[in-house]
């Protein structure tokens, strides 16, 4: 082979490599500048383009006589344009300076910002380059027309109008209204695809109706597709789809029976603690009561007509946003404000739930001509019980002040509340052959104990448990040990008796409506869930204990009832004095009226606050004898309250102008004289 051969093979590797090389480098060069002349185009695109949503109104939510509870209020609010702010102040210190300009400008005008809370606005990922940033909602106009003014000093920044929620009754009904509030990353992406079209900016229902009935509240916001120029100025409108407003909600609430049930609730409460507890006579203190509700129904179908919680608070401290400190204080206030005590507190039902245990005694045949006792059948009650086979708390049962009752059948028991009656029936459910706790245990359920009613927010379901012995089953027919309620089960249970066996799952929603016709859209039925088999022979011995609980001069709630307005419209009840350790007792009385022809179902539950008969009655004797009568004011709204004292402050200068003008002529004809 010739000497050159490896130099020419060599050059020819070289000549090879170099053309790869240079193919590559070709392909790499058009791969990249394709790729960033895409990323120019898109860009390019993203500025020229923009689409553009603005919320639409929700829908207001009324009470049963279409008067407005929750409503739409037009108010101005400060947005950043974050793409003029960034192409005019692209330089970080610039723009916290800018904050802190923006910052005092507004809280000058009356809103109160950090120039902080700016900062992080700005800063949420939630905020794409060419989004515009909420600032804060509520400013008053004199600040839009200072902003006109000042454009170079505060680029980006406009001032456009908006809904924000607006409560004309104030605070009423709080915890069944609820709030809304921004919408939090974990929750955008449950509704982002929704045909709503949520925006991570967006405010969402987050308590009570507001959060409940989202959906039909909630309109579709306008979508414009415009064309902007490099400054981001609007240039052109591309395409616009219109809003849609959200329905109208129609509750079964009456605000004025609301305003008349928190009102006594709070009386109530009032009143509590200023009695004393006499339980430990070497250490005889106030009663605490730190809380408690009340539910008002009708027991045709268990509409929800009112219902309160007590302590409450201010919806209105949640508009336009409320800061995590402003949060954390009504969220760990011992007095639990933000706490539905209606339908999500669980206590123990006390004496209340005897009516479930009579029930499943007639039922069962317990109470019978082969149970325990004939129905009209007495039991010696000696005022104390011990519970056969039972060691331990709980083992003895002890009527109030041990009072020894004597002779007692079923409508006596309940009159007088005998808990040696009643845990009688208890422990033969899980003794006597034939009979076992599971019938009593099956009876709460089937009035409504232990069940989620999912159509009333925030309700808790309460537990119905199986008792695991006969001491265990003879304090549950006492409403005692681990049975427990919410105030709205109770008060539902006491409607199944008032309407002979129809157990509805209450309901808070009557209808939704059209927000600009007002046509009726939607009707919600009502919802059966059980029917009670209730003949005379069961119904009527319940009827006649209840009656003489209010009536009788042995009935526990006689002295609340003693004064009560109305004859003709007699109250059916039963108390409940809750067992409370180491706290002071519970107090609680459920009833219905009239007690022949039912017309409403009541609970009142007031916590550490002793006997019912006190402390509990008192308020559903003070609700139900104002409805008795016709004494139910006409709530105003807040408007109208201002207006009235507006009058009413004019009406007094009047009448100082007057009198003085008088006094005045009257000196002077003294003078003449």
């Amino acid at each position: 082979m010739n000497d050159r051969s490896p130099l020419r093979l060599a050059m020819l590797g070289v000549l090879v490599l170099g053309l790869f090389v240079s193919l590559f480098a070709r392909l790499w060069y058009l791969q990249v500048a394709e790729e960033q002349r895409d990323a120019a185009q898109q860009v390019a695109q993203e500025n020229l383009f923009r689409t553009v949503y603005t919320s639409a109104p929700r829908g207001r939510v009324l009470d049963r006589n279409d008067n407005v509870l929750i409503d739409n209020r037009l108010v101005n609010e400060v947005v950043v344009d974050k793409f003029s702010l960034n192409e005019s102040l692209p330089r970080e210190s610039d723009r916290r300076e800018f904050a802190i300009k923006l910052a005092r400008e507004i809280s000058s005008a009356g809103r109160l910002i950090k120039a902080a809370d700016i900062e992080s606005a700005l800063r949420d990922p939630r905020y794409g380059p060419f989004d515009v940033v909420p600032i804060v909602k509520d400013v008053p106009e004199r600040f839009s027309i200072l902003i006109g003014e000042r454009e170079d000093d505060f680029p980006g920044v406009e001032v456009r109008k908006t809904n924000v929620r607006f409560y004309p009754y104030g605070q009423r009904a709080s915890h069944l209204l609820g709030y809304v509030g921004a919408i939090n990353a974990p929750t955008y992406e449950q509704v982002r695809e929704s045909v709503k079209l949520y925006q991570p900016t967006d405010e969402i229902g987050i308590t009570g109706v507001e959060a409940s009935f989202e959906d039909i509240l909630r309109g579709t916001p306008q979508v414009e597709v415009i064309e902007v120029d490099a400054a981001g100025d609007r240039i052109a409108v591309i395409s616009a789809a219109e809003a849609v407003p959200g329905n109208d909600v129609r509750l079964t609430l009456d605000i004025n029976l609301q305003a008349l049930v928190e009102q006594e609730l709070f009386n109530g409460i009032r009143s509590a603690r200023q009695r004393l507890d006499d339980t430990d006579e070497d250490n005889i203190v106030p009663y605490n009561a730190p809380g408690g509700a009340m539910v008002l129904l009708d027991p045709d179908g268990s509409r929800i007509l009112a219902m309160a919680s007590y302590p409450t608070y201010d919806q209105r401290l949640f508009l336009g946003g409320i800061s995590q400190r402003a949060y954390d204080v009504l969220d760990t206030d011992e007095t639990k404000p933000l706490f539905d005590r209606a339908a999500q507190a669980e206590y123990a039902p006390g004496s209340t739930f005897k009516l479930i245990t009579a029930y499943a005694a007639l039922d069962s045949g317990l109470l019978g001509a082969r149970g325990y006792l004939k129905r009209s059948q007495f039991l010696v009650d000696e005022g104390t019980w011990a519970i056969p086979g039972c060691a331990g708390p709980g083992c003895v049962l002890r009527n109030a002040d041990n009072k020894d009752l004597g002779a007692v059948d079923l409508e006596l028991a309940i009159t007088e509340s005998s808990n040696v009656f009643f845990g009688q029936l208890g422990y033969q459910f899980n003794v006597r052959q034939g009979f076992q706790s599971q019938q009593l245990i099956d009876t709460a359920q089937d009035f409504g104990y232990g069940l989620d009613y999912a159509a009333v927010p925030n309700a808790n379901a309460g537990q119905v448990p199986v008792p695991a012995s006969a001491g265990e089953s003879a304090n549950m027919a006492v409403g005692q040990g681990f049975v427990l309620a919410t105030p709205l089960q109770i008060a539902n249970s006491y409607a199944a008796i008032a309407n002979r066996g129809q157990v509805y799952s209450p309901m808070l929603a009557e209808a939704v409506l059209d927000a600009a016709t007002n046509e009726v859209l939607v009707e919600f039925p009502t919802r059966l869930i059980h029917e009670l088999y209730m003949p005379d022979e069961f119904y009527g011995p319940l009827v006649d204990g209840l009656t003489g609980v209010t009536q009788s001069e042995e009935g526990t709630a006689y002295l609340a009832f003693e004064s009560f307005p109305s004859s003709s419209f007699t109250v059916c009840g039963k108390t409940g004095t809750v067992e409370n350790p180491p706290k002071q007792d519970n107090a609680a009385f459920a009833a219905f009226a009239p007690c022949r022809n039912p017309q409403y179902a009541a609970v009142a539950y007031i916590e550490q606050a002793g006997l019912g008969g006190d402390s509990a009655a008192p308020v559903v004797a003070a609700v139900f004898g104002r409805i008795a009568t016709g004494d139910i004011d006409v709530v105003p709204t807040e408007a109208e309250a201002d207006d009235l004292i507006s009058e009413a402050d004019a009406l007094a200068a009047e009448e100082a102008r007057l009198q003085s003008e008088v006094e005045a002529a009257a000196q002077a004809e003294a003078e003449q004289l």
